[in-house]
């Protein structure tokens, strides 16, 4: 016949893992992650002191300018015209048709204008 267990040593597990393994298991782990950022960083710091680059020569010191059309030489400064013409645009008063009485106004201005008289109808228009 089977022996009888003992009960009372069946309901309580025994410990797997000690807890001094536990600690030095994290420690382990830290330690390596903090040397492996090391390595890492002593790395980085030797390849940016050694990055020397050889000298450039004929070919690559001349300035090549591209056939023609050259369709924009400047693009910073066409920015900044494009801008500056939208700005105007907007900020400033022209006449868009002088004989039927169209003219630009700044924007600022018209949204008062439609704020104070509401947004015009097209049976209202004259």
């Amino acid at each position: 016949m089977k022996a009888e267990r003992d009960t009372a040593s069946e309901a309580l597990p025994e410990n797997d893992v000690s807890a001094k393994a536990v600690v030095f298991g994290g420690i382990g782990l830290f330690v390596g992650i903090a040397l492996s950022g090391a390595i890492v960083a002593g790395l980085l710091l030797w390849l940016s002191a050694t990055d020397s680059r050889p000298p450039l020569n004929s070919l690559e010191a001349q300035r090549i300018i591209p056939p023609r059309p050259r369709l924009e030489i400047d693009p910073a400064g066409d920015r900044a015209a494009i801008e500056r013409d939208a700005r105007d645009k907007i900020t400033g008063y022209a006449w868009v048709d002088q004989s039927r009485g169209r003219a630009r106004i700044p924007i600022d201005e018209a949204m008062t204008l439609i704020s104070a008289r509401g947004w015009p109808d097209p049976e209202e228009r004259p």
